[in-house]
C-alpha cells in the first residue's frame, strides 16, 4: 500500500511541476526587462569573462566595478547565468561579437549601467534561471520526502511550485534559484 502512496505522490508532484513549467513559460516570453536582470546578466558575463581569460586576481573577483551586483550573491550563481550568455555574445578571440548570433539582437555593452540586453538573449538567460528554479523546487521536494514522507513532498510541491512569488521569480534572470539549488543539494548530503 505504501508503494501506491509513493506513486500517487510522485504523479501529483509531476502534475504540479508541469503546471508550473507552463505558467513560467508565459512569463518568460514577456519582453519587459525586470529591475535587476540587467545587473545580474552583466555581472554573470563579467565573471564568465574572468574564468575564460584565466583572471584569478582577487581584486577582479571582488566585483567592485559591478556596483551593487558585484557584492550580492556568490559568483557561482552569476556564472551559471553568465557563462551561456558569454558564449552567445563573444567570438573565438573572446571579444564581444553581437554578430555571432544576430537572432538574439545586439547588446550595447556588458556593464551594469549598459543598455538593456536584447530580448533574445534575455529569454535564453531566463530559461536558464527557470531550469535552476525548477531544480531548487525538485530538491526541496526530495528533502521534504526524505524528512517527512510523500505527504510532505506533495505539500512542498504545491507551496513552492504554485506560489505566485516563486512563479514570478522563476521566470526572471535572477540567481536565487541557482543558490537555492546548491544550498538544498548540500542539505541532501546530511544524514
Amino acid at each position: 500500500m505504501r508503494q501506491w502512496g509513493n506513486a500517487v505522490a510522485l504523479l501529483l508532484i509531476l502534475a504540479v511541476y508541469g503546471a508550473w513549467f507552463v505558467k513560467t513559460n508565459t512569463l518568460i516570453a514577456s519582453p519587459a526587462l525586470k529591475q535587476d536582470e540587467r545587473g545580474w546578466l552583466a555581472s554573470g558575463v563579467y565573471y564568465a569573462r574572468l574564468v575564460m581569460t584565466g583572471n584569478c586576481s582577487a581584486d577582479a573577483w571582488e566585483g567592485r566595478g559591478l556596483g551593487a551586483w558585484g557584492n550580492l550573491n556568490p559568483p557561482i550563481g552569476k556564472l551559471a547565468l553568465g557563462l551561456p550568455a558569454y558564449f552567445l555574445t563573444v567570438n573565438e578571440d573572446l571579444e564581444y561579437a553581437p554578430q555571432k548570433h544576430p537572432e538574439l539582437g545586439e547588446w550595447g555593452g556588458l556593464g551594469p549601467h549598459a543598455p538593456p540586453p536584447p530580448t533574445g538573449l534575455l529569454r535564453v538567460v531566463r530559461r536558464i534561471a527557470q531550469f535552476w528554479a525548477g531544480c531548487a523546487a525538485a530538491v526541496l521536494i526530495i528533502v521534504a520526502w526524505r524528512l517527512a514522507g510523500p505527504v510532505a513532498a506533495v505539500v512542498a510541491a504545491y507551496t513552492t511550485l504554485l506560489n505566485s512569488l516563486y512563479l514570478r521569480d522563476s521566470a526572471i534572470a535572477y540567481t536565487d534559484g541557482i543558490c537555492l539549488t546548491i544550498q538544498g543539494a548540500a542539505f541532501l548530503d546530511r544524514k
